[in-house]
This record gives C-alpha cells, sequence and structure tokens, in this order.
C-alpha cells in the first residue's frame, strides 16, 4: 500500500514537471513571437522563410514632410537601379517602403529615385496580400494605391477578385516630397492585416490608356514580409 502511495506521489511530480515544461516551451514561443522586433532591425529575417513586421504606431501627417517617419524602419528596402528598363520612368523606382498606423487610419511612405511621377497615370500600391506570391486575385486581398489622373491626386483603396467598389480619397490624402510620394487609408477599408504579406509597386499607364497590360509594371518589391497589426 505504501509502495502505492510512493508510486502515485512520483507519477504526480512527473505529471506536474511535465505540465510546467509544456507552459513554459509555450510561454517562450510567445515571447519569441511578440519580440521578434524587439532587437536590430524592425525587420528580423526568421526561419529563412519569411520577416515579420510589427506595423508600428505613429502619429502621420499627410503633408509633403516626411520628417515625422525619421524615426521608422522601413517594411521593405528595395534599393534603387533595378527599374523595368521597358518602364523606365524617374521617380517610379523604388527605394524603400513604410508604413505605420494610428487609431483611424494606414499610412504609407515610398521613397523614390526622383519626384513621383505626374505627367501621365500612374499608380503607386500597396497591398497586404493573402500568400508570399504577389500580384494574385485571390478574394479578399486588398491594396491601397496613390495615383495620378485626370491631372490630380487621389488615394484608395481596391480588393481584388471583387465586385466591390473601390474606396476613393481626395487629394489631401495624398503627400508628396522631391523623392517620395506617402498616403493614407482607412483601416477600416483595409481589412484584416496581420498574417497577410507585403508588396508594393509602381506602375505607369502611356497616355491616354487605362489598361494596366499596356504597359509593364515600373519597379515592385522583392523580399517576403509578413505583417503583424497590434493595436
Amino acid at each position: 500500500m505504501e509502495r502505492n502511495r510512493n508510486n502515485l506521489g512520483n507519477l504526480f511530480v512527473a505529471i506536474l514537471i511535465m505540465a510546467f515544461s509544456i507552459f513554459a516551451a509555450l510561454g517562450d514561443a510567445h515571447a519569441e513571437y511578440r519580440n521578434i522586433t524587439g532587437e536590430g532591425d524592425t525587420a528580423d529575417y526568421i526561419d529563412g522563410v519569411s520577416s515579420y513586421f510589427i506595423i508600428p504606431f505613429a502619429l502621420i501627417q499627410i503633408d509633403g514632410d516626411k520628417s515625422d517617419w525619421e524615426s521608422l524602419e522601413p517594411v521593405l528596402a528595395d534599393g534603387l537601379g533595378d527599374i523595368n528598363r521597358d518602364a523606365d520612368i524617374e521617380g517610379a523606382d523604388i527605394d524603400e517602403v513604410y508604413i505605420a498606423h494610428d487609431d483611424v487610419f494606414l499610412y504609407v511612405l515610398i521613397t523614390l529615385d526622383g519626384p513621383p511621377v505626374w505627367r501621365q497615370h500612374v499608380q503607386y500600391g500597396f497591398e497586404a496580400n493573402n500568400n508570399p506570391h504577389p500580384g494574385g486575385d485571390d478574394t479578399g486581398q486588398r491594396l491601397t494605391y496613390a495615383h495620378f489622373m485626370d491631372n490630380h491626386w487621389s488615394a484608395g483603396v481596391h480588393e481584388r477578385s471583387s465586385s466591390k467598389e473601390n474606396r476613393y480619397y481626395p487629394a489631401s490624402y495624398v503627400g508628396i516630397g522631391p523623392d517620395f510620394i506617402e498616403w493614407k487609408a482607412l483601416l477600416t477599408d483595409m481589412g484584416t492585416l496581420t498574417g497577410k504579406y507585403a508588396w508594393s509597386y509602381i506602375h505607369a499607364y502611356p497616355w491616354g490608356s487605362s489598361e494596366a497590360e499596356s504597359y509593364p509594371v515600373s519597379d515592385s518589391t522583392d523580399a517576403v514580409v509578413r505583417l503583424i497589426f497590434q493595436q
């Protein structure tokens, strides 16, 4: 009888140790995920597959002055000089892409090789993809963009593969600088961002054309970065 009690006691202790080990492991995994951006660059490389980027909370003014972005790290770094030579237009080569949010808006900043294109219809885009392969038309996949058309700037949000109409914003949602463009979109229009993959592109159109296929994308980003949105 005494031996049975001892065996039961030993079994109980073993179960407790195992339980504590499991909780400790889960806690470490959770902490690792939460603290991916705690050291070094904001987007650290993870497992050779993807970077996770926690979208920072920031107070941004869309005014053509990028000084309020200076403390932030880019979500995507593309580098200059890789523009598509079949669509080589100054102001259409991506250098870095930044995003931030407050309680209402998602903000986007793209730094460029020159002033943003205004001489023709052009679209600067940031997309939250459902998968790491950009350019797909998955339902629910949303992109926000700033573009110049009909002699004025505007911004908007579009949901791919959906009959849902685009959401358009006025010129006051777009800021133009000497070598960058910034704009904002309502978070409620962008939908879920956590778990989506970041991608950015610049697409110019020939004069008098509204067909995207008639002119190639000038530049786009290649990095695989997954987004995390935290209030």
